[in-house]
């Protein structure tokens, strides 16, 4: 099974290589902090509809399962990696239906005017609770101090 590991490229170049690519390697140490990070190379993989092999945990983890974008297997297992790229090899079915699939989750959980508008809806009910609450707090305040009862201003 060829296998092409390419130097850092960006832009064009980036994206010419996706082009020609069956699965991304996404690999993450074992480490902790690693549970609760997102390798941002994700987003444009997912976007490019291309397969995501994964040495991942975490978010990042749950992350390429929801989207349905390819497979993790445990940070730092090499051997399951091969295992995995192997069977790929074998049966190339393993790929799925990952760009309509992978597309299709960045759309709904990360594009950019999706998430503004869920941002901005977010902040409406948040200030229109508030002025719920402050106009029900100033309300009290008016009845209590109508009734003769001291009140904190």
């Amino acid at each position: 099974m060829p296998v092409t590991f390419r130097p850092q490229v960006s832009g064009e170049e980036l994206w010419a290589a996706y082009a020609g690519t069956d699965t991304v390697a996404v690999p993450l140490r074992a480490w902790p902090a690693f549970d609760y990070t997102v390798p941002s190379k994700l987003y444009e993989i997912f976007a490019a509809g291309i397969h995501v092999s994964a040495m991942l945990s975490g978010e990042a983890r749950e992350m390429v399962h929801d989207s349905q974008s390819g497979f993790c297997v445990p940070p730092e297992q090499p051997a399951a990696l091969a295992a995995k790229w192997t069977q790929m090899h074998d049966s190339r079915t393993l790929l799925g239906q990952v760009p309509g699939a992978s597309r299709d989750w960045v759309r709904r959980h990360a594009d950019y005017e999706v998430l503004a508008d869920r941002y901005a809806s977010i902040l409406r009910e948040t200030v229109d609770k508030g002025r719920l609450d402050e106009d029900r707090g100033f309300r009290q305040h008016r009845v209590r101090r109508a009734s003769g009862h001291a009140a904190l201003a």
